[in-house]
Formats: C-alpha cells, structure tokens, sequence
C-alpha cells in the first residue's frame, strides 16, 4: 500500500467527528460570507440586487438536485476561504459595472465641449456675413464705402452681425446641426447680397423685402440678368449646401452625438422658443409703426421711409432691410374712421363742387361709344427732355411721336419711379391712387389678394364696356394674372397668346430679343376688329425692355456723352425708332378703322442707362411722353398742354377725353391736382405733416387699400360692384 493510500486512509478513519465537525465549519464559514456580500452590496455605489447576489456567489448557494447530492465527487478537504467584499464586489457581474459605449462622464462634457466650440465659430462667422452683406451691397469703390461704413455706423454692423447669430442658431437648433445652420446663413445672405446689389447696378435702387413675393418668377427676372453671374451663384450655392451636409454627417460619425433621443429634443424646442423670442425682442426695435420717421436711439441713427435709396445708404444693407420687412401694408393715417371717409364722401359727391364734365350723364351723342387703347409704352423716353446728357447723333430717334404731340393733348408724365418698377407705374394709372403712400409693390402685396379693386376699368365696366388686357410676356410678372382680374378685365393675353397666334415667327427685333412693338400692336389690332362693341383694351409693350445686347451692323445713332454706357446707349436708341415707326404704322390702320377709338400712349419710366449721371433729385429723370389720340376730332373737353403731372391722374384724363361720367372719386382727385400736379418721393418738397386735400385723398386710398372700404360701400367709386 503505498504512502497516499495510507494517508487517505488515516484522513478517512478519522471521519466520523472531525469530518462532521469540517462540514459545519465550512457550511457556518459560507453563509457567514454570503452575509457579509448582502451586506457589503447594499452599501451605496454597489449592486445590491437580489439576481446580482445570487449570480456571485455562484455554485456555494446554488440548488441542487437530488442526484448531484448524492453523486458528490470527494473533494480535498481544504479550508474555505471566506471571500471578501472586495472580491464578492468584483465578482458581481451587474449592469452598474457594465460601462456604456459612452458614459455619462465623458458624453456631457464632449456635447458641452462641441456646443461651446460651434458656438464661438458661428458667431465669428455672423460677424463675417454681417460685413459680406454690407460689402457687397456697393460697386465698383466698395473699399473705400465700406472703410467709411464701418467708421461711422460700427454698431449697426456688430447689430447686424448679432441678429445673424440668433438666426444661425435657431437653424441650427430646428436642422440639428451648426454646420447646416452656418451654410443655410450663408446661402441666403448671399443670395441677398446677390440680388441686391445687381438690382442696384441695373436700376439704382435697393432690394425690397416685399420683392420676395416676385421669388416664383426669378426664372423670368434671370433673363435680364448676367447668365455667367447666375452660374456662379448656383455653383456657390450648391457647393455650400453639399460641403455643409457631408461636414454633418461626418461630425455626427466622428462625435458619435445623438440629437434625437426624447430628452435632447425636449431641449431642443426650448431653444427654439427662446431663441425665437430672443430674434423678435432683437429686431423689434427697428421694425416699429409704420410711416414714421423713426429714430433707434441705441444705434445712433434714424430711417427715412421717403427715400429708400438714402435710407440703405445711411443704415445698411441689412438694417434698412429689417425696417422696411414691417411695412408691406399702407400705414393708417391718423383721423381715419366711418365718420371721417363719410364726411370726404359727401363733400366730393356735392353738386357744388362738381365740375361740368361730371355732373351730366352724357355730354355728347358720342358719350360712351368710343373705345380706348392705353399703351404702355417699355422705357420709352424722349432723348430730347435730357439733351445735355443725352446728346446724340443720327437724327430725331421719335419724330412721329413729337409730331402727335404737337397735334394731341399731350405733356409729361411724372413716374413714381426710375428704370423699373413698371407694375408702380400700371397701379397708378388704372386706380388713380399713388404710390406717395406706399412702401411695397401694391400688385404683389395688395391688389393680387383683395378681390375686386376699384379702377379705371370697373368704372368703364359699369358702362357696357368690355376690357382686356396684353402684355407679350409672363402672366406671372407681378402676380398680373391675378391682379387684372380683380381690376375687372375680362381677359388677359400673355406670351403664350402671342405664341398661339404667330407660332413659329420670330416676333423680336435687331435691336431687342423681346417681342417687338410691331407685333404686339398687331395683336391689338386685331383684338380690336374683333368686335364692333366698346373696347378698353391695356397694352404693354417689351421691346424698349433691357438687356440692349442686339447690335445690328448698321446704326446711324450714337450718344455722345462718354458717361453713358455703350453700345446699349446707341442700341437703345435704334430700338426707340423702330418703336416709334410701329406707333406711326399703328395709327395708321386706326385712321382707316370704322371705329371711334383713344389712344393713351405713355412711357412708364427712362431706362437703366444714366445711374447717377443724372441726380435722383432731378425731375427729368422721372419724365416720361404723354398724348391722347383720337381718330376723331375731339371737341376740346382736355385741355391741349396737360404740362407735367403724376401717372395717377391719367385715368383722368382718359375719363374726360372720352367724354365718360365719372364717379366721385375724380373729383377729389382733381382736387389733387389743382394743389401737387405730381407726386413722387424723389421729388417731393412738400411738409411732412400731411394735411388737407391730400390727407382726405390718404385717407380714401388707405380705406380701400387696408381699411374697412366705407368709401366703396358709399358708392364713392360707382356701382361697379
């Protein structure tokens, strides 16, 4: 028998007690040491979970079946070692011990870290558009503009730069990303900036916040615009976009950062309150009532409403863009009610104060039974009126039109405007209202919502005529699709008429890739033939219309003065006689038509070509052709010389000149014109506070603008309701 076998011998004899006895000690040992684990694990910081208990101490306390009992394997009789807390701690396999992919150690502070960085970066880069913006607003001397600006207007660029900051932060608060909320920044300050300043080199005047309503026809817009510059602002747009979201995509990989759990969105929409709060409180201050001179004290300067262009001079770009956003609507004048627009009604529909022509329901066998064409004439001007600026070679570029107007009714027409805003224009001369009290485009804004508006052609309605409307381009130009259906005409032809009626022709000129004066009298022409009833019939015309890219190889024009740009000066001009050999050909076939027919012809505004070579305060930069034909002899009811008046009183003259009976409206709006033969800002040197007629004809105009319409109901402006 060997030595081991006599030792476990020996241990087994020795079985009975000291065997007994080991087992209990092992058993007391063990549930000693399963306490001490229950109540180490208890204590704070450590599981305590039953399951987690019952998982660490593993076979010790563990059921077993009846078998493994009995089939217990003899085991070397070693003493148990108690284990520790330390160990029992180690040994629990708890969800507390298991680190998530990011704790909440490290995922605060990596979250506050990003947040803080990408805040200091974007109000840097706010900063920055604040100066792109401003910058960019100037030509070719931007340098030396913008050294001045930042001088004498610093806190209006910090104001700027902090208003951009509020906004790139709620973007990038709402799109879940700073990287997308810095580039859509960025995309429309630049796009605005864009626009601006083309407007600016094009026209002379500043970008409008009601403009924006014009976004649906920026195709149409484009047209006139540098195709290369267009490019370029897609290929900058579109980079910026795509760098933008390949940078959020990245950073959100990199960071591993999620912005969508239930809390984060939570705090998300908290930010998007405050911050929204924080913008209207922010821009609040410079976006007050509408239609006075306001002062903001803490930026040290003042707005001016009646001149936009020295307003954006003065305060910016943006902060004349801010001010200007809260005034789409006429402002109501002071003293406006029921009883006040009663009170101007009934003083106007007075026998004693009407004129002669008014008071009488038909003045002549005639009355009523002519038909009118009122042509708008695209940038068409006499070169004449400039002659010092305009000087040029090749002969009269008008001499049918001088010769009308020598024979005609005939004078100068005041434009509310200077190489654009053709629609300013059209409103005042079918509603008889002007723009003197307007901030905003009124078709895009006003009329293209109100529903029926009165003018000169609900009036004409009232009286059994029929109207329509031409103009040889897009319906949507204006929202004109809209808005000559509420001034009560009964059609309207756009382009796409004139490409029905001519396919296939190429309807533009040399000089002009517009659709030619020639045929859209044409078109007229034949609208007119159509019908023997009474027509009054609105024609705008293109031709005269930038860009002047067509230059023939023979033209017999050139201006003279260095200043002016070239060749769209000797284009323009070229262009201007084949418009006027169109209005002689048309008159002709009028002459041969057995038809009573007027003809109001007039430019709407001079073209993009003289900028500040003639100053915004001089009148003739505003001064456009006006005549009245007939091919009939008219019985002298209008005086010959109409001199020189506003574009609102022209549906007066029409009236008149066809001998029509007139609403009550005409009388105060002669009235007008007895005291301000016109009225435009650039040229008004009246006193700012309003009074008299002019505030009885505010007060008509805002009633039925923005008011509650008493006038209209009171039969102010007719029945044509």
């Amino acid at each position: 028998m060997s030595d081991k076998q006599n030792r476990y011998n020996t241990n087994s004899k020795k079985g009975g007690k000291s065997g007994a006895t080991t087992a209990v000690g092992r058993a007391s040992t063990t549930r000693s040491a399963v306490s001490k684990m229950r109540q180490d694990v208890r204590k704070p910081g450590t599981a305590s979970k039953k399951v987690a208990t019952k998982e660490a101490l593993g076979p010790q306390v563990s059921k077993k079946t009846r078998g493994e009992r009995v089939a217990r394997k003899p085991q070397v009789r070693t003493q148990a070692k108690a284990p520790t807390s330390a160990s029992a701690e180690k040994a629990l396999p708890t969800r507390a011990s298991k680190k998530p992919r990011f704790s909440g150690q490290v995922l605060v502070p990596r979250r506050l870290m990003y947040l803080a960085i990408m805040g200091i970066v974007l109000l840097a880069f706010a900063v920055f558009l604040s100066w792109f913006v401003q910058y960019h607003s100037y030509g070719a001397d931007a340098d030396t503009q913008m050294a001045v600006f930042a001088a004498s207007h610093f806190r209006i660029l910090i104001y700027g730069a902090l208003v951009i900051f509020l906004a790139m932060l709620l973007l990038a608060t709402v799109l879940g990303s700073a990287w997308l909320g810095a580039a859509v920044s960025f995309v429309v300050a630049y796009l605005l900036a864009f626009v601006n300043r083309t407007k600016m080199q094009i026209r002379g005047e500043p970008f409008l916040p009601e403009e924006l309503a014009m976004t649906p026809e920026v195709g149409e817009i484009s047209s006139f615009v540098d195709p290369a510059a267009v490019n370029n602002v897609i290929v900058v747009v579109s980079v910026t976009i795509a760098v933008a979201i390949v940078m959020a995509i990245l950073f959100k990989i990199v960071l591993r950062l999620k912005w969508w759990t239930g809390k984060v969105i939570l705090i998300r929409l908290v930010m998007v309150v405050a911050l929204s709060a924080g913008l209207v409180a922010m821009t609040r201050p410079v976006m007050g009532e509408v239609g006075a001179k306001e002062r903001v004290d803490f930026l040290d300067t003042q707005f001016e409403e009646w001149d936009q262009i020295d307003n954006y001079e003065k305060n910016g770009f943006l902060l004349s863009f801010l001010y200007n956003a809260a005034s789409r609507k006429m402002a109501e004048p002071e003293g406006y009610s029921e009883e006040r627009i009663k009170e101007i009604a009934d003083k106007y529909q007075s026998s004693a104060i009407k004129n002669e022509s008014s008071s009488e329901a038909a003045l002549s066998p005639k009355a009523g039974e002519v038909s009118i064409v009122n042509i708008l004439s695209e940038s068409f001007m006499d070169p004449a009126s400039l002659d010092d600026i305009f000087a040029y070679r090749g002969g009269d570029a008008i001499p049918f039109t001088h010769s009308l107007m020598t024979e005609y009714p005939a004078g100068l027409m005041v434009s509310p405007s200077y190489g654009g805003g053709t629609a300013n224009v059209e409103f005042e001369v079918l509603t008889g209202f002007s723009n003197f009290f307007l901030r905003s485009t009124p078709y895009v804004n006003t009329i293209s919502q109100s529903g029926s508006f009165p003018s000169i052609v609900s009036t004409l309605n009232q009286v059994g005529y029929s109207s329509i409307a031409i103009h040889p381009y897009s319906g949507f130009m204006y929202k004109r699709h809209l808005v000559y259906k509420n001034l009560g005409f009964d059609a309207f032809y756009d382009d796409d008429a004139f490409t029905e009626a001519y396919p296939g022709e190429d309807l533009g000129t040399p000089t002009s890739p517009n659709v030619s004066d020639a045929a859209t009298f044409r078109f007229a022409l034949e609208k007119l033939m159509e019908t023997d009833q009474k027509q009054f019939m609105h024609v705008i015309t293109m031709q005269n219309h930038m860009p002047y890219v067509r230059h023939p190889a023979e033209n017999p024009f050139h201006a003279l003065n260095s200043e002016l740009e070239q060749p769209a000066s000797d284009i323009y001009l070229l262009s201007l006689k084949e418009s006027d050999d169109a209005m002689r050909d048309f008159i002709t076939e009028l002459n041969d038509l057995d038809k009573k027919v007027i003809v109001a012809f007039w430019g709407d505004h001079l073209p993009v070509l003289f900028g500040d070579v003639v100053e915004d305060s001089d009148i003739r930069k505003y001064e456009v052709p006006f005549l009245l034909y007939a091919n009939y002899e008219l019985d002298g009811t209008l005086e010959e010389d109409l001199e020189v008046f506003g574009a609102n009183y022209v549906s007066d003259f029409i009236l008149t000149a066809a001998e029509i009976e007139k609403p009550a409206f005409y009388n105060l709006l002669e009235a007008v014109r007895d005291e301000y033969p016109y009225l435009t800002r650039g040229t008004y040197d009246g006193p700012d506070d309003i009074s008299g007629v002019l505030r009885e004809y505010e007060l008509i105009q805002y009633d039925i603008m923005a008011g509650k319409r008493y006038a209209e109901k009171l039969g102010f402006f007719g029945g044509y309701n």
